[in-house]
């Protein structure tokens, strides 16, 4: 092949395309490496592991194709949701939803207002109008930009706090990386991120790479001519060691060939930039003798490639590729031949991403065409099947499969928050074509990663995250030995103490095989439904419980705090005698203890001030005068003086309380009438400490869900297993939702039965395991706000009494709905604990609202 010559001198194109800014990758600055080795093991000494060791699944050629795309996250296997009784009535988190698209909508320069109705799409139409906007950036951008802006759309996509400023500051951060130089791709992204169809068609219209445009063909053939010419001088200078052209002349060579057709607006999408040109005019504006017999030969030669090419071309229309197809093929060739070096062999990488295109397609029918185009990029020196025989193929392909998904879901969230446009199906299922042909071990722990990194981060924490694993799976080549070690020693300190060697080594495992679109629907599972595990526990044997059976039990609600048992029993001792009595509390989510790590006290006691003030002196006064008043009982414990009325204690229109409790009769007859309508309406009257409430009675056929609460924090699903084995001490197995290495933050833990039966074996049993062991938790008081002070203006005593009332109301609310702290203390290391406790009921179906 002859080469033009130049006279510009190669020092200054080395200096202006150095592949430290060419190829810059985050991951790789921090150490530098020379000429890394991608197959070279890790020699980092790996963390210590507190689950049993798991074996690694090794990438194979088994991740190359699968012939359709796996569902990674599956209804059977998802532990967050309900199980029992249909729709659990939890509504979708709206405020979390309106935000992923965009709303509340504030008034801005680029985006137009969203109107009364909210505009839907297919996600089929938007992934193709994502495909056209990454073929732009692929022919047109280098790497450097192009991940700057993808960083800048995943920091806008996952802002947890957007305000009316967050579209205009974003929008002038892409003009400013793309105004100077990319005018046309800034154009095309902003058209696509703001919903312009029609602005978007109109530029399609316009391409080059357009079927209608007259120049398409030839367009094709020259991006697949020059295509060839750089993997053969790759190919030549890297694996045979044998002296070729340099890159930097193939492109210049290429500029003037193109110049010299009059096809000079096909340089920029042959990966030529638009200062290369102007420098070009500059140098060619004087062309000596030599230099134009030189141009004449090699359009001889350029003209006999073009004639050539139609057969690679003739070969993507026989594979049924459609426009866009082709156009994606293209644009994937020149990704990497505008950022080739001579120190490396493209034709490989290049390979790996052209299986990409069309993923619809079975594998053995892709392989024919892209074996076809490897031989022709190759001069018929190379085929697929030497490609694929190399170790380093595999990670290739699975690398530019996950940066590819990685760029494509980025882009429709962008979409959807920008414009306010609903892509359906976006957030239904997460296809991955790279686990179709993996264990169900693998993909078991890739969902359970996912799952416990959404679990685990509030919206402030995942949205630093989601930004780092975002610049990893941007990163090209990102399968370097430091790579991963880099990206897992980043996000370290991100985890909780409780979890943090146990997050980082399950990543380990995982993070080849972990994308965002499995990242980002579970987090938005997670959000929509809380972190509220639920299963479902089957004994091996179906039991015959000796206590709390069906005939005989009777569940009761709304128990006044302190309620005693003795209380109980005289206030239902006209039904009948009793055997026993269980009590217990309504589960709470988000109570889980944490160990307590000594650094500050459970409760820091007020600092007494010196002196006595004289409002609290006038109020202690007050308490001793009222003491001196109250008269003594006599023994029968009846006051010489007015008491207080009872029925002033009496509590019947307030809210059902969290406190229930199962009473077994010694007969079926006491059941029967404990479930008397008239019972169950108006209940029966049980005394307090502080108040008397109506307990109301309920069957106990239909209680079969308990709740194992107050988990500590970040406990394993296998480690709360183990201790029920230790406790029931029969055989049973969990539900496939079960993961074992799935972290429980909530707190909670759902276990449903089939039979009550079952359920009733499975209390007794807990109870009484749980009531041997010491209870190693403990409840931090709550801090009360400071009090406001208190107004001089004289009520009545009517009005200041019905004021005080609403004080006290709006206390209580408060201190119910606030989650108390609660910490463990282990003092004796050879003493084993409680590790949960057990409510015979279900979480409450309460609507929530998401707030971190």
């Amino acid at each position: 092949m002859m080469m033009l010559r130049h006279g510009r001198s190669l020092r200054a194109v080395a200096l202006r395309f150095h592949p430290t800014r060419a190829m810059a990758t985050w991951d790789h600055k921090r150490e530098a490496p020379m000429t890394p080795k991608k197959a070279a093991p890790s020699t980092l000494k790996p963390l210590a592991f507190e689950a049993p060791p798991v074996v690694t699944t090794h990438v194979s050629t088994a991740d190359l194709h699968s012939v359709e795309p796996v569902k990674l996250i599956q209804e059977e296997k998802m532990p967050f949701r309900e199980l029992h009784g249909g729709d659990d009535g939890i509504a979708i988190d709206l405020t979390y939803s309106a935000r992923r698209m965009g709303f509340p909508h504030y008034e801005n320069t680029y985006v137009d207002k969203p109107g009364d109705k909210v505009r839907e799409e297919s996600r089929s139409d938007a992934t193709v109008k994502a495909e056209r906007v990454m073929a732009v950036f692929r022919r047109s951008l280098n790497e450097r930009t192009t991940n700057f802006i993808l960083r800048k759309l995943s920091i806008y996509t996952t802002n947890p706090k957007p305000n009316k400023y967050s579209v205009t500051r974003f929008f002038e951060s892409l003009e400013q990386l793309m105004s100077d130089e990319y005018t046309k791709e800034y154009e095309y992204l902003r058209a696509f991120l703001c919903g312009k169809d029609v602005e978007q068609g109109t530029l399609d219209a316009q391409s080059l790479l357009a079927p209608t445009h007259p120049l398409y063909e030839d367009l094709c053939r020259v991006i697949l001519v020059h295509c060839r010419r750089v993997c053969v001088t790759t190919y030549v200078r890297h694996s045979l060691k044998q002296p070729a052209s340099s890159l930097p002349q193939l492109k210049r060579q290429l500029h003037s060939l193109l110049r010299a057709q009059g096809w000079e607006e096909m340089a920029t999408y042959c990966g030529i930039s638009s200062k290369t040109t102007v420098d070009a005019d500059a140098d060619d504006a004087t062309l000596d003798e030599w230099d134009v017999a030189s141009l004449e030969s090699d359009l001889v030669d350029f003209k006999a490639e073009l004639a050539a090419a139609d057969d690679a071309l003739a070969t993507l229309r026989n594979a049924r590729l459609s426009a866009h197809e082709v156009e994606k093929v293209l644009s994937m060739m020149m990704a990497f031949v505008k950022n080739a070096k001579a120190h490396r062999n493209i034709l490989q990488d290049v390979a790996c991403e052209i299986q990409q295109a069309a993923p619809s397609q079975p594998r053995e029918f892709t392989e024919k065409w892209v074996d076809a185009i490897v031989g022709y990029l190759s001069g018929g020196r190379v085929t697929l099947a030497e490609l694929q025989a190399d170790p380093i193929y595999a990670i290739d392909y699975l690398q530019y499969s996950n940066r590819n998904d990685a760029f494509l879901r980025l882009l429709l969230d962008a979409r959807m928050r920008t414009s306010h446009v609903y892509i359906q199906g976006l957030d239904e299922e997460s296809l991955d074509r790279t686990l179709a042909l993996k264990p169900a071990e693998t993909r078991d722990r890739v969902l359970t990663c996912a799952l416990n990194l959404a679990s685990l981060f509030n919206d402030k924490a995942f949205h630093s995250f989601y930004s780092r694993i975002v610049r990893h799976k941007l990163t090209w080549r990102s399968n370097l030995d430091t790579s991963d070690s880099i990206f897992l020693q980043d996000v370290q300190g991100l985890f909780p103490k409780e979890c943090q060697l146990f997050m980082i080594e399950l990543m380990r495992q995982v993070v080849p095989d972990l994308t965002l679109e499995a990242l980002t629907i579970s987090r938005l599972r997670i959000v929509n439904m809380g972190r509220q595990v639920r299963t479902t526990l089957t004994l091996a044997t179906p039991a015959e419980p000796e206590h709390w059976r069906a005939d005989t039990s009777v569940f009761y609600g709304n128990l006044a705090d302190l309620t005693t048992e003795g209380a109980i029993r005289q206030s239902l001792r006209h039904l009948g005698p009793i055997k026993r009595i269980f009590t217990f509390a309504e589960p709470r989510a988000g109570v889980a203890p944490r160990v307590h790590d000594g650094e500050a006290d459970v409760a820091e006691k007020p600092k007494e001030k010196k002196g006595r003030t004289k409002k609290s002196k006038d109020a202690a006064d007050e308490d001793d005068d009222a003491a001196e008043m109250e008269p003594e009982g006599d023994e029968d414990g009846r006051g010489k003086t007015k008491r207080t009325p009872s029925m002033a204690n009496v509590v019947a229109s307030e809210r059902i309380t969290a406190h229930e409790c199962i009473v077994e009769f010694e007969e079926p007859r006491s059941r029967e009438m404990a479930l008397h309508p008239a019972l169950k309406i108006f209940g029966v009257m049980v005394p307090g400490v502080k108040q008397n409430r109506a307990i109301f009675s309920h069957p106990a056929e239909p209680r079969k869900v308990i709740t194992l609460h107050s988990i500590p924090y970040c406990t394993r699903i296998a480690d709360v297993e183990a201790s029920l084995r230790e406790a029931l001490g029969v055989e049973f197995s969990l539900g496939q939702n079960a993961l074992p290495d799935l972290l429980i933050t909530n707190g909670t833990m759902e276990l449903a039965f089939d039979r009550y039966d079952d359920a009733a074996f499975v209390v007794e049993k807990l109870r009484l395991y749980l009531e041997s062991l010491p209870d190693p938790k403990e409840v931090v008081p709550v801090v009360k706000k400071v009090t406001k002070t208190k107004s001089t203006k004289e009520y009545t005593a009517k009005t200041q009494k019905e004021r005080e009332r609403r004080e006290e109301e709006k206390e209580a609310d408060l201190l119910r709905s606030a989650v108390p702290t609660v910490l463990l203390r282990y003092t004796d290391p050879d003493t084993k604990y409680r590790p949960f406790e057990v409510s015979w009921s279900a979480l409450p179906r309460r609507r929530r609202k998401y707030a971190q």
